[in-house]
C-alpha cells in the first residue's frame, strides 16, 4: 500500500533508468531486465570467490564496520568489508583503494563486491571493498554515515596488519560506481561534518574515481529503483542529492581538501545516465574557478556499457581502459 504514495512512474524516464536497456556489449541473448541482472551478480560473485581464495591465508574478509554490527544473511546487504593486501608479501604498501559497490542501492553485497581485488593487489596496492545494507530495509541517508564507519575500520585494520608503517602516510583512492559514486559523495560530505570521527581517512584521502554515477536523485524517483528508496518527492530526492551541494554554501564540504577527482562515464549508456556525470562535471568546472584546491578531469569510456566497464576491471590493465586510468591516478599520486 506504501506505493500509492509516491510519485507515478514516468515510462521514459524509467527506460533511461533500467541500465539493462542499454547493456549493448554484455547481453546475453534473451537476457533481460532482471535475469540480465543475475548473470551480472554470477560473473561479480565467480570473481570475488576467486580473488578470495587467492588470499586465503592473507586476506581478511567480511569484517563489520564496528563490533555491535550483528552480520546476518537476509537479502538485504550488510556493513562489512573485504580486505586484501599487496600480492607481494614483502611491500610495504603506499595506497588503498576503496571500491563501494552500485546497484541502484537495493541489489549487489559483500559476496560481489571483490571481484577486482586481483590487479590492485598485483599493483602493489591494498584493495579493500565496502559493502552495506540495501534498500529498503536501509534508509538511504544513513548508508553514508555507516559507510564513514567502515572506513574508519578499514584504516584501524590497515595499522594492525602493517604495524610498522606510518598508515597517516598512505593515499586512499575512492572509487565508486553507479550508486556507490552517489554514496562516495555523501560520505565526504558526512566526514567532513564529523571530521574528528573520521579524520584517521580523511587525512589520507588524495583521489576520487566517480564511475557512471547517479548525482541528481530527483529523476529516480519517477523510475521503478525508487520502489526500493521510497522517496515520496522531489524535495526528499534533493536532499540526498550531491548535487546540490554545488548549489549551496556547503559545497566547500566536498571541495575542502586537495583532491583530484575523476568522472567516469561509458559510451553504452543512456543519454540521461551519460547527463548525470556531465552535470556534475560542469558543476566541478564552475567551482574550480573559484576553488584551486582541487583538480578534476572527465572521459567517456568508449565501447564500454553499465556493466562492463566494472566486469572488465578483473582482467588487468591491459585490456580495461577504466583500471588503467585509475593506476595511472594511483601512480601519480606516487610521484
Amino acid at each position: 500500500m506504501e506505493s500509492q504514495f509516491l510519485p507515478e512512474i514516468d515510462p521514459e524516464l524509467d527506460y533511461q533508468y533500467n541500465t539493462t536497456n542499454w547493456l549493448i556489449k554484455t547481453r546475453e541473448p534473451g537476457c533481460f531486465g532482471d535475469s540480465a541482472i543475475k548473470h551480472l551478480m554470477s560473473i561479480l560473485l565467480k570473481q570475488s570467490e576467486l580473488s578470495r581464495s587467492l588470499f586465503s591465508d592473507r586476506g581478511v574478509f567480511r569484517v563489520p564496520f564496528s563490533d555491535d554490527i550483528v552480520l546476518e544473511e537476509d537479502g538485504f546487504g550488510e556493513y562489512s568489508f573485504d580486505w586484501f593486501p599487496p600480492a607481494n608479501p614483502s611491500v610495504s604498501p603506499a595506497n588503498i583503494v576503496v571500491y563501494i559497490h552500485g546497484g541502484y542501492w537495493k541489489a549487489i553485497g559483500w559476496r560481489e563486491c571483490s571481484h577486482w581485488a586481483l590487479p590492485i593487489a598485483n599493483a602493489d596496492c591494498i584493495f579493500v571493498s565496502l559493502a552495506y545494507k540495501l534498500a529498503p530495509k536501509e534508509k538511504l541517508e544513513l548508508m553514508p554515515q555507516c559507510l564513514c564507519l567502515g572506513m574508519q575500520k578499514v584504516i584501524n585494520l590497515t595499522q594492525k596488519m602493517f604495524s610498522q608503517q606510518d598508515v597517516t602516510k598512505l593515499n586512499i583512492t575512492l572509487v565508486g560506481h553507479s550508486a556507490g559514486a552517489h554514496l562516495v559523495l555523501e560520505m565526504i560530505h558526512h566526514a567532513q561534518k564529523q571530521v574528528a570521527a573520521n579524520e584517521n581517512w580523511l587525512t589520507c584521502l588524495r583521489n576520487l574515481v566517480l564511475i557512471s554515477g547517479v548525482y541528481d536523485l530527483r529523476p529516480i524517483i519517477r523510475t521503478n529503483v525508487n520502489k526500493a528508496l521510497k522517496l515520496k518527492s522531489v524535495e526528499e530526492a534533493w536532499c540526498v542529492s550531491p548535487i546540490r551541494h554545488f548549489m549551496q554554501d556547503d559545497v566547500s564540504m566536498l571541495l575542502q581538501k586537495p583532491l583530484h577527482w575523476l568522472v567516469a562515464w561509458t559510451e553504452y549508456e543512456s543519454p540521461a545516465m551519460q547527463k548525470q556525470s556531465k552535470v556534475l562535471t560542469e558543476m566541478l568546472d564552475e567551482a574550480s574557478k573559484r576553488n584551486k584546491q582541487f583538480t578534476y578531469e572527465s572521459f567517456c569510456i568508449e565501447n564500454e556499457d553499465h556493466f562492463t566497464i566494472i566486469l572488465g576491471l578483473h582482467n588487468g590493465s591491459n585490456s580495461s581502459c577504466m583500471l588503467e586510468k585509475i593506476l595511472q591516478l594511483i601512480n601519480n599520486t606516487c610521484n
